[in-house]
């Protein structure tokens, strides 16, 4: 239902905004940004200060999230192939089409000075609530808020998880049980998310952070689905060398908007996990 919402409101408000805005002629005024300076796909600029960082993070997402997990589980075994591939074909749909607000955004703002965007973050909105009806706005909403509920459905099921299987290892009781210890869970996570949510971080610091957290498990993941003599211990302080590191690094470096260092960060936390875990096994080959 709530992916629905999102395609259909998305299928209404971005052809109807397109449309008042003026066609397709001010999105390819707003292609290159509000400097105009980004045209180019290929700018090594943005392919390094953006692009390693964010696709170390889309990578390692699907492996190491515990939400991917959850929906293999819940799915039949002959069925997780197309419904990765449909459910990822129908997503792809939702950023491509809702980026045309951004360009349009730019585009606007070149164009009419009158036009100003206070946050780059909300510029989906404003350009809705000045093109088109406040209910318009109200749609838009709407269709935010189905996709913020269906990531959080997603983590809350995940964290629920973890915290009733993996973190409790004691639990005995029925299945009763089960559920109120995975609420305590789900309790503790929406009480984190809450206080990062009032510090009110820029949602791109967020992702990027994100995206160094998740590559700090990519390879302890792979080397234990893969390598049958892996050392635990060392994937143990593999896990915490790297998210100890490339986190608190790559926090910094979105606060203070050092590219260099949020690319380092991202690098880090990837690779000084591997380099741990291959340390033991190159020790037995060497002393072998």
């Amino acid at each position: 239902i709530q992916m629905i919402l999102i395609l259909f409101i998305a299928a209404i408000i971005v052809p109807w905004t397109i449309h008042n805005a003026g066609g397709w002629t001010t999105i390819n005024i707003g292609l290159g940004g509000l400097t105009g300076e980004f045209r180019n796909i290929f700018d090594r600029q943005v392919a390094f200060a953006f692009g390693i960082a964010t696709s170390i993070g889309l990578i390692s997402a699907p492996l190491v999230d515990q939400a991917f997990s959850q929906r293999v589980f819940a799915a039949k075994e002959k069925s997780i192939k197309p419904i990765f591939i449909w459910a990822g074909l129908l997503f792809g749909i939702v950023p491509i089409t809702l980026s045309l607000l951004g360009f349009i955004g730019a585009g606007t703002a070149i164009t009419d000075p009158s036009f100003q965007v206070s946050d780059p973050q909300m510029v989906g909105p404003e350009v809705i609530a000045h093109y088109l009806p406040t209910w318009a706005l109200m749609m838009f909403a709407v269709l935010a808020f189905a996709g913020l509920t269906s990531t959080l459905d997603s983590a809350f099921c995940a964290i629920g998880a973890l915290w009733a299987i993996d973190v409790n290892k004691t639990h005995k009781n029925e299945a009763l049980d089960t559920v109120k210890i995975a609420r305590i869970g789900m309790v503790i996570f929406a009480v984190i998310g809450i206080g990062i949510a009032l510090l009110q971080p820029k949602i791109l610091w967020v992702f990027l952070v994100y995206g160094a957290l998740a590559g700090s498990l990519f390879f302890p993941l792979v080397f234990t689905l893969f390598d049958k003599n892996v050392s635990d211990n060392a994937v143990f302080i593999a896990i915490i060398a790297g998210f100890f590191i490339g986190t608190p690094l790559s926090i910094y470096a979105n606060v203070t908007g050092q590219s260099n260092i949020i690319v380092m960060s991202a690098l880090l936390a990837l690779f000084i996990p591997a380099i741990i875990i291959m340390i033991p096994k190159l020790m037995a080959k060497l002393s072998a």
